[in-house]
């Protein structure tokens, strides 16, 4: 696909005259340059006549020219040639046409005695298919350089979005991972709270299900959040966490204010939360387990997330964890190589940290 010369360049034929005179106008300015040196006479109304006929053809051809390329794809170094040759008969038939005009229509023929104009006008004639082939020539070059350029950058761009594309639905089948998980547990609990006749509790837990639903059904489109409304939805999430363990379990959050308005992918860090439940407080209900959220932005470059919970971290948890293959597989996904995602004990603390390069 080629972008059409009208929306390539706002107005074509302005530009081409603009550019053809700007020309004519460099060769006269050369001309007189080196005139000062050589100190030769010179016809200059037949010179600056000449050079304006030759510019003006160039004006009035390039436009039909380029319309005509982009209609035909041609491709063969015979029919290329043959192109530039119809170009610059075309060309030269036009100037020297132009060119006879200017001498018969000014007032002293330009300076050329009247014996003298037909012989000028054929050596014009003769030597203008050389000069409009060498022009033509190079023509053809930069327009099919642009054109190479142009597809080429086409191609980058579909392949860009094509890549962005196949991103987008691999991180969108991974967060889709994450939801029948969560449901899963969310009812279990409840299913568990009503067999032991705490149906209020049952209820309020419900409630806050729906609510937590309704954040992430309004957030389903979107792949990333700003980490504020990540730290909101992770707080309706602890809310129901928090119901099975009464007054057992201690939540506290070391919130950078800077770090807010950070966008991270979605739902990243409800996994690394589900994971600390289910793989360390669940096993220390009568240790009055401890669960740590932080933030913090360092340097305005790099934003750290952690979740810190109370427990002893087992090897080949790290591997095997389906949660922390998936956050690694986003933040991957996400950031290449400026995302890093690391678990170790730090004290009596399993320590899940996210590190992205803002």
């Amino acid at each position: 696909m080629t972008v059409p010369l009208h929306k390539l360049i706002r107005y074509p034929w302005l530009t081409s005259i603009l550019f053809w005179q700007v020309s004519a106008l460099i060769f006269i300015l050369h001309r007189f340059f080196i005139n000062l040196v050589d100190q030769v006479p010179v016809n200059w109304p037949a010179y600056v006549a000449s050079m304006e006929a030759l510019h003006i053809g160039w004006g009035i051809l390039t436009v039909p020219v380029l319309r005509w390329l982009q209609k035909h794809n041609v491709r063969s170094i015979g029919k290329w040639l043959l192109v530039s040759i119809v170009v610059a008969l075309l060309h030269s038939a036009l100037t020297t046409i132009l060119f006879s005009m200017f001498i018969l229509a000014s007032p002293g023929h330009l300076g050329l005695a009247a014996d003298e104009i037909p012989f000028r006008i054929f050596r014009y004639l003769a030597a203008a298919p050389i000069i409009s082939w060498i022009v033509a020539f190079l023509l053809l070059l930069t327009w099919y350089g642009w054109r190479f350029f142009a597809q080429y950058e086409e191609q980058r761009i579909r392949t860009t979005q094509l890549q962005n594309e196949l991103i987008s639905a691999q991180l969108q089948m991974l967060r889709m991972q994450l939801n029948p998980h969560f449901l899963f547990n969310a009812f279990n609990t409840i299913s568990m709270m009503m067999r032991t006749g705490r149906i209020q509790e049952a209820t309020t837990t419900l409630s806050r299900i729906a609510e937590l639903f309704r954040t992430s059904v309004l957030k389903a489109g979107a792949q990333t959040t700003l980490l504020s409304e990540e730290i909101v939805f992770c707080k309706q999430y602890l809310d129901i966490e928090a119901i099975r363990f009464s007054d057992r379990l201690t939540i506290n959050f070391h919130l950078d204010p800077n770090a807010d308005h950070v966008p991270i992918p979605s739902m990243i860090l409800q996994p690394l939360i589900e994971n600390a439940f289910k793989h360390g407080l669940m096993n220390q209900l009568d240790e009055n387990p401890v669960l740590e959220i932080k933030t913090q932005l360092q340097d305005k470059k790099r934003l750290i997330l952690q979740v810190k919970n109370t427990g002893h971290l087992k090897p080949e948890f790290n591997k095997d964890s389906i949660g922390l293959n998936n956050v690694r597989k986003r933040l991957h996904l996400s950031y290449h190589d400026n995302a890093r995602f690391d678990l170790h004990q730090e004290e009596e603390f399993v320590v899940a940290q996210i590190e992205i390069a803002v």
